[in-house]
């Protein structure tokens, strides 16, 4: 299940990463409010969408012996769907719905770029959601009406037994505007 609310937050955040400069005080971090200035330059169509994140491929390093050979095998091809009506006012400044999951998974922004249909993002994942640390980095294309992407996490100190051990999942994320949102 922790899984599954990683790799939906990745979709949401995915959707929402836009650089152009996003990082104006040149801290090194990528502030909310420096997010969302830059986030509102993409535009949604508005109505219902689907989306689906695929695990292409998992690994795990570092586990102790005795610990499951097959855990990371058995996540490949996992699929997670997700549908989510997008409000006319969502669609015109999606920052201000879609950020917020960023806030609550704790993520960090270190790059961010999403301009002339290309998106690129890396972010360190750090919330109370989650334990450990998640360090992610998203490309893919967008567009008004559908996007795909490629995720790629790795998680650290996820078992505090065991500190050593991480694990690696890339992922495919799309989405596509379905239809009219159901009433």
């Amino acid at each position: 299940m922790k899984l599954r609310t990683l790799l939906l937050a990745t979709l949401l955040l995915g959707t929402a990463c836009t650089r152009n400069n996003a990082d104006a005080d040149g801290d090194g971090k990528i502030s909310e409010e420096e997010a969302a200035a830059t986030v509102d330059t993409v535009k949604l169509t508005p109505g219902q969408w689907e989306a689906q994140t695929t695990v292409i491929d998992a690994k795990i390093e570092g586990a102790p012996a005795g610990f499951p050979t097959n855990v990371a095998e058995s996540v490949k091809g996992q699929q997670n769907k997700t549908s989510t009506c997008i409000s006319p006012e969502m669609a015109e400044n999606p920052g201000s719905s879609l950020l917020a999951m960023r806030e609550e998974v704790g993520c960090e922004y270190s790059q961010f770029d999403m301009r002339n249909g290309t998106i690129s993002a890396e972010m360190t994942c750090t919330g109370s959601k989650m334990p450990g640390t998640m360090k992610v980095s998203l490309t893919g294309e967008y567009g008004p009406d559908s996007y795909n992407m490629m995720s790629e996490a790795v998680a650290e100190n996820v078992n505090a037994a065991v500190p050593s051990m991480k694990m690696a999942v890339q992922s495919k994320v799309t989405g596509k505007r379905v239809g009219e949102c159901a009433q």
